[in-house]
């Protein structure tokens, strides 16, 4: 698997973690893990565009 491949996969990872903790969560914690998954959602993105990216400049 390419680098840039699984970095993505472990960001997507994480975010889908992040939001499966977010919908347990109450209170503060509710609101942290919120601002997290939106920062995780973000890198997880980013990571699968270079990934497609890298992957089309190989082809």
């Amino acid at each position: 698997m390419a680098p840039f491949e699984a970095a993505a996969r472990a960001a997507e990872e994480l975010n889908a973690a992040a939001y499966a903790e977010l919908h347990r969560s109450v209170g503060e914690r509710r609101a942290e893990l919120d601002y997290l998954t939106e920062v995780t959602e973000v890198l997880s993105e980013l990571w699968r565009d270079i990934a497609d990216a890298a992957a089309e400049g190989n082809r």
